[in-house]
């Protein structure tokens, strides 16, 4: 089945299909969020959370594109929404978002003149 029909049909109201759309997408849209945060438990809330969204909003989306693009866009929102939450950042988590000419190198009160050694 096409998949613009699965979706006129969750429109429709026919829940027999969320299964189908979760089974095709789920791991596309997981490696999509791990690969931008790094951690497998974060990386499954905001797959979870993409999907309900999804769903909770399936009635207002016009399928003009691939849904998997739909989802990436709705993932990456809910990305950004939660790096903006959260009040500090893990080790690992500052190293995915520095510059990897400043990885490895720390301020102290020698270079605190704005340099980093």
């Amino acid at each position: 089945m096409k998949e613009k029909e699965i979706i006129r049909k969750l429109q429709a109201g026919d829940e027999n299909e969320v299964e189908h759309i979760v089974k095709e997408n789920y791991p596309f849209v997981y490696s999509y969020l791990y690969r931008r945060c790094g951690n497998q438990d974060i990386a499954k809330e905001l797959t979870q959370e993409t999907f309900y969204k999804f769903f909770q909003n399936i009635h207002s989306y016009e399928p003009k594109g691939k849904l998997l693009n739909y989802l990436y866009r709705i993932a990456l929102h809910l990305f950004y929404d939660e790096t903006r939450k959260r009040k500090f950042y893990t080790d690992e988590e500052i190293d995915r978002f520095l510059p990897s000419a400043l990885k490895g190198k720390m301020m102290t009160k020698e270079n605190a003149n704005g340099t980093c050694d």
